[in-house]
């Protein structure tokens, strides 16, 4: 966030926002291809859709539009790969997407807590890490979800 960089404490939407960045890219990372090693079909037009939904109701315009990366790069991987996405390919994908900044060279991205961290959440009598965020994304999601 641009106050942390600039020297000053973030506030608490930047560390929100730090917290459902993280729980989107985690959530991605970790759960699209649980148990297998291809996605098509239903399956990939529910991951279409979640995508979808994000790009339109995230907070901020540099993370919409990188999540209007992902969904058009998304796309062409299921256009190469004959309609289903191969799981090595999104893994290069996720490597290759500056969501909440690009893993270095050779290694894998690392989720970071602020606000959710276990000690900061316990102040809330909630539990931290990736449980914290992603109820924290689906409340911001609620709020912000376009009109039908």
């Amino acid at each position: 966030p641009a106050a942390a960089a600039a020297g000053g404490a973030a506030s608490a939407k930047d560390l929100i926002r730090h917290d459902i960045a993280n729980a989107v890219r985690f959530g991605l990372e970790t759960g699209v291809f649980l148990g297998r090693s291809e996605l098509g079909g239903d399956d990939l037009t529910a991951l279409y859709a979640w995508v979808n939904l994000l790009r339109q109701s995230f907070p901020g315009e540099r993370e919409r539009a990188q999540l209007e990366w992902l969904l058009r790069e998304l796309k062409a991987l299921q256009t190469h790969g004959g309609g289903a996405i191969a799981s090595a390919s999104f893994d290069g994908l996720m490597q290759a997407w500056d969501f909440i900044g690009k893993p270095a060279p050779g290694t894998r991205w690392q989720a970071s807590w602020r606000l959710c961290r276990a000690s900061a959440a316990s102040d809330f009598d909630v539990h931290g890490g990736y449980p914290c965020a992603l109820w924290t994304l689906l409340h911001v999601l609620t709020v912000r979800a376009p009109r039908a």
